[in-house]
């Protein structure tokens, strides 16, 4: 069974491209964003999966096809992005 899947998904900010078409069915086990091939579009794919981002087109799906409209899905789903800085130290 898949935990996310990934359907022709992309990601666009203005107008530069975060995602591009992405299609992948991740495993449990395996990282979602070992599916993105550079460390921007692994974060915009984190955000979109953990839904702080939403798609400009296609689809993600957490663990079943409306996974991320479901608070039970979400309560499930762990994220730790990278740490803010506070400032000089």
């Amino acid at each position: 069974m898949a935990v996310i899947e990934l359907n022709n998904l992309s990601k666009w900010y203005g107008e530069v491209i975060g995602l591009n078409k992405v299609t992948a069915v991740v495993e449990p086990g395996a990282s979602p964003a070992s599916s993105a091939p550079t460390e921007p579009a692994r974060s915009t794919l984190m955000g979109l999966a953990v839904g702080q981002l939403w798609p400009s087109t296609g689809s993600i799906s957490l663990f079943w096809p409306t996974g991320l409209e479901q608070p039970r899905v979400l309560s499930q789903v762990g994220y730790c992005p990278e740490a803010i800085s506070s400032g000089p130290s």
